[in-house]
């Protein structure tokens, strides 16, 4: 091969790779902005979770069956928000990996441009 061809070949690599960093980057920031989204949301469905215990409800003010009834909701209504919780929770953990996963294939790629880099220099060079 022709130190014109590699040289052409490098640079057409260096930019390949170098829209690939961006449009990891782009995808980056669209996880991070949702992330935030979600934890956002988040703080504020578990702060409306302490409604779910109004009004309280004591054996002098409320008995019988139709209080257990409404009592058994109640619980049925905690245990899902409970759900809900580790399910948003389990998301955020995959948005987080996903984004890891990003960030660690730009600096292999940024690895891999300065490596084309110093090969494009030292061909100019000769």
């Amino acid at each position: 091969m022709t130190n014109e061809y590699l040289i052409h070949s490098l640079k057409t690599d260096i930019s390949i790779l170098s829209s690939q960093i961006n449009e990891n980057q782009e995808k980056i920031l669209l996880l991070q902005k949702a992330q935030t989204n979600i934890e956002n949301e988040q703080e504020i469905f578990m702060d409306d979770k302490t409604h779910i215990s109004n009004p309280e409800l004591s054996p002098s003010s409320w008995t019988g069956k139709h209080a257990d009834i409404f009592l058994s909701k109640r619980d049925g209504i905690k245990n899902a928000y409970s759900q809900i919780n580790n399910q948003v929770n389990n998301i955020l953990d995959n948005i987080e990996e996903k984004i890891t996963s990003l960030e660690n294939a730009n600096s292999q790629i940024s690895s891999t441009i300065s490596s084309k880099r110093i090969y494009l220099n030292t061909l100019k060079d000769n």
